[in-house]
């Protein structure tokens, strides 16, 4: 997620104060997850997502693209054609469900 918030920051052109007056998560806290120290709430993720005029699913699937490609597997957009399904996947990758567990889970027949 920290790629993913970083790129998103510096493709706005937002500074990490401007992103912290605009979302009031403090300067600290931001660089913390652009470091990958800590992760975002989902309730913060939505009020970074919201300043940056983009959505949390947005930013969760573009993380989950980099979480299943590092992983080995094609990323979920060209394999999952429901976008509710790459939603959710995105959020159990986000709940720190690995990308084996899903694809694994999915080919079973549950």
């Amino acid at each position: 997620m920290a790629l993913t918030l970083t790129t998103l920051r510096t493709t706005t052109e937002t500074s990490i104060r401007d992103l912290s007056d605009a979302t009031g998560v403090p300067e600290p806290t931001l660089r913390s997850y652009e470091k990958a120290t800590t992760q975002p709430t989902l309730s913060r993720l939505l009020t970074i997502a919201t300043a940056c005029d983009t959505t949390p699913f947005a930013i969760l699937l573009t993380t989950a693209e980099y979480i299943t490609r590092a992983h080995g597997y094609p990323p979920i957009t060209q394999t999952i054609q429901s976008p509710i399904r790459q939603h959710l996947h995105a959020l159990l990758f986000y709940c720190g469900i690995t990308p084996s567990e899903i694809f694994n889970y999915d080919r079973s027949d549950h």
